[in-house]
């Protein structure tokens, strides 16, 4: 009995395939905003690609690096731009048939057709997943086209996941196309571009939700940059979009971001806090305030009582208001002289 892997794939008429919109420039754009050297370098490469006339263009990147994103602006600035983006999920079962009948509608239009039914760029996602159907589909769509691709191919694919390595029908699909590799940076290479990005995606979702947004604070820039980002710009623009969402102020504070924690900047000098508006809201000072004197008091609840001048029944009060008791006994093991027993200690509160 033959294996369904191996039976011909039959391709899917064109009227059931389906051609995205024209895709937008603004919006891939947005997501390679920065002047860090990773993403310069990365921007250039993309361009040269764009010109460049081999078939296939493979994309590497992790989870929310924006490969789509990447294959969009490579469409829309190559000589192919005007002609229909088509995105194919590899591992889907309609990803085959949707292959075979680009290639058959391309090879019945002949080599000098043109027209808005024939893609400019076919992008294969997640190839590394790929059943072998569908890479020999790629392969007919490849075959079809003879000398002049009026097609190209991009596959993306995760790196740690080559797809060269995962499947012997997708390595012989890149091996006979002269493939040319480029890899999607992560956030993490270029964090210094996150108040760009922010800045571009909060005037996106500020304009999508119809929020008078203006921005983000200094206090909440700083957390992000502080953010390891392991979603990369996905996982950023999903923190502005529910930010906005939720935000009832025309400034995005420390507050609209609660996962990421985070503090106002303290000065070079002890017992010294910047605070720069707008922004900055009551909560924000609030919370420094009580870090730093913990800090310079040795987690001491009388002597920093005392520097704020309140009660300490009125500082335990903030310090549980805020969930702090954990960074008091932090501070207080962290001091040099600290000693058991007596009115500092943990009892004596």
């Amino acid at each position: 009995m033959a294996n369904a892997d191996d039976a011909h794939t039959e391709p899917a008429p064109l009227a059931h395939v389906e051609f995205g919109p024209p895709p937008s420039g603004d919006d891939a754009e947005r997501w390679f905003e920065g002047r860090s050297p990773a993403i310069v370098r990365f921007r250039s490469l993309l361009d040269r690609a764009a010109q460049d006339a081999a078939g296939v263009l493979v994309l590497l990147g992790e989870h929310g690096t924006g490969k789509r994103r990447a294959a969009t602006w490579l469409h829309r600035v190559s000589r192919r731009g005007k002609a229909p983006l088509v995105f194919v999920d590899a591992t889907s079962d309609d990803a085959a048939p949707m292959l075979a009948g680009i290639a058959a509608a391309i090879r019945d239009a002949g080599p000098s057709a043109t027209g808005d039914r024939i893609p400019g760029h076919v992008v294969l996602c997640d190839a590394h997943a790929a059943k072998p159907q569908v890479a020999d589909a790629a392969i007919e769509l490849l075959l079809a086209q003879g000398v002049a691709l009026r097609c190209g191919l991009v596959v993306t694919a995760h790196p740690a996941t080559d797809p060269r390595s995962q499947s012997e029908a997708v390595a012989r699909l890149l091996a006979r196309s002269g493939t040319s590799t480029l890899q999607v940076p992560p956030l993490r290479e270029r964090i210094d571009d996150v108040p760009l990005l922010a800045r571009a995606l909060v005037q996106k979702w500020a304009r999508i939700l119809r929020r008078d947004v203006r921005g983000l604070s200094p206090q909440a820039q700083d957390a992000l940059l502080r953010h390891a980002f392991p979603g990369n710009v996905k996982e950023l623009s999903e923190l502005i979009h529910l930010a906005i969402l939720h935000t009832q102020s025309a400034w995005l504070t420390i507050d609209a971001f609660p996962h990421l924690g985070g503090a106002l900047r303290t000065s070079t000098e002890p017992g010294e806090l910047v605070i720069r508006l707008p922004g900055a809201s009551l909560r924000d000072i609030e919370l420094e305030t009580l870090r730093m004197a913990l800090s310079l008091t040795g987690g001491r609840v009388v002597r920093a009582a005392e520097m704020l001048g309140i009660t300490r029944h009125a500082l335990r009060r903030k310090l549980e208001k805020y969930d702090l008791t954990g960074l008091r006994h932090r501070a207080r093991s962290r001091a040099p002289d600290a000693e058991p027993g007596g009115p500092e200690d943990d009892n004596y509160i």
